[in-house]
C-alpha cells in the first residue's frame, strides 16, 4: 500500500504522465486518473476510475472491475424479470432488511461469509440469486426479510444500455 501512496505522489509532484501495466485492479483504481481495460488486446473502455465502476460500458468491463450479481433476464420496478438482457448488480447495491420498503421484495439468507469490515450475504429472492456486501445489521442464515436493489446495470449484446 505504501508503493502505491508513493507512486501517486511522485506522479502529482512531478507532474508527470506515467503509464502502468496491471491485472491488479485495486492498484489500478486507486494510483491511476484513467484506465483502460484491455480484452483481447483491444480497449474495451478508457475512462475514469469511478466513471469504470459506476457505469462500465460494456459486460466484461462490469465483471472485470468489482464484484457483480450476474443474471440473465430483464429489469422492471427492482425484479429481474424474463427477457434476453443480462443484469448486472454491484454486492454493495444490495441491501436486506426485516421490514418491507418500497422497491423491496421478500428474501431468505441462504449464506453468511465474514469479510473482515463487511459481511457477504447470499440471499435468494424468488428464482435469484443475490449477494450483498452488509456491515451494520448483519443477519443470520435462515432469516427472512426483504431484498432492495439501489442501482442496477442493464447490458444487451454485451454493451450497458441503460441503469436503473
Amino acid at each position: 500500500m505504501k508503493v502505491r501512496e508513493d507512486i501517486r505522489d511522485l506522479q502529482r509532484r512531478l507532474g508527470i504522465t506515467t503509464v502502468i501495466v496491471t491485472h491488479d485492479q485495486d492498484e489500478a483504481l486507486s494510483i491511476s486518473d484513467r484506465i483502460a481495460v484491455m480484452n483481447d488486446g483491444r480497449i474495451e473502455q478508457f475512462s475514469t476510475p469511478q466513471e469504470l465502476y459506476d457505469r462500465p460500458a460494456t459486460e466484461y468491463v462490469a465483471n472485470f472491475i468489482g464484484s457483480l450479481n450476474r443474471i440473465e433476464g430483464g429489469y422492471s420496478d427492482g425484479l429481474v424479470t424474463p427477457g434476453n438482457e443480462v443484469v448486472g448488480i454491484r454486492p454493495e447495491d444490495v441491501s436486506f432488511s426485516k421490514t418491507q420498503s418500497a422497491g423491496s421484495h421478500a428474501a431468505t439468507v441462504e449464506l453468511v461469509v465474514p469479510r473482515g469490515h463487511f459481511y457477504e450475504v447470499y440471499l435468494k429472492r424468488a428464482d435469484v440469486s443475490l449477494r450483498a456486501f452488509i456491515s451494520d445489521d448483519v443477519p443470520k442464515v435462515g432469516d427472512t426479510g426483504f431484498a432492495k436493489v439501489s442501482k442496477a446495470l442493464v447490458y444487451k449484446d454485451g454493451k450497458l444500455v441503460r441503469t436503473a
